[in-house]
């Protein structure tokens, strides 16, 4: 999946991590490719 993510989209996810890590809060990235595997990975 990250290969399908344009540039610019992969460095903002790279800037989120790094946000996230340096205000020490606990984030469980997890990609999925569409709505409906979102809302299934939440359950």
């Amino acid at each position: 999946m990250a290969e399908a993510l344009r540039p610019t989209e992969h460095i903002k996810i790279q800037y989120k991590k790094a946000h996230f890590k340096a205000m020490g809060t606990a984030v469980d990235f997890r990609p999925v490719d569409n709505f409906e595997h979102f809302i299934e990975s939440v359950d």
